[in-house]
């Protein structure tokens, strides 16, 4: 999920970023905060036939169609009942807006770029 971003996205001193920090499983990860929409609660997802295992499914946000992405399923870990915490961050990917199921969004923090390492994909 992590992409080269404009300039402003970054602090002043330009080397910070800010981050919506989630939770999926018992591994926190983070997207910056210039590619978040919104924060939704978990919602209807509308299943597509013979899609990839860690598409979802759709769903019709104020009558735009967003596809919406299991993470546990492209992080590899074991997906896990949905609950009051489970939220969809829905962000711009590219020129896409795409929903991400997460377990939990916890804060909006600031880190060194230099700290922040790429998440391991296990895309099926």
């Amino acid at each position: 999920m992590a992409e080269q971003q404009p300039q402003d996205a970054k602090a002043k001193s330009g080397d910070e970023l800010q981050l919506v920090v989630f939770n999926i499983g018992t591994e926190e990860f983070g997207v910056e905060i210039m590619n978040v929409q919104e924060i939704i609660r978990m919602t209807n997802i509308t299943k597509i036939p013979q899609a990839s295992g860690y598409v979802k499914g759709i769903i019709n946000l104020r009558g735009r169609i967003i596809v919406v992405i299991n993470l546990n399923v492209i992080m590899g870990m074991e997906s896990k009942e949905n609950n009051e915490n489970t939220r969809i961050i829905v962000a711009d990917i590219g020129e896409t807006v795409m929903g991400f199921i997460v377990d939990s969004v916890s804060e909006v923090i600031r880190l060194p770029e230099s700290s922040v390492e790429p998440a391991r994909c296990h895309c099926q």
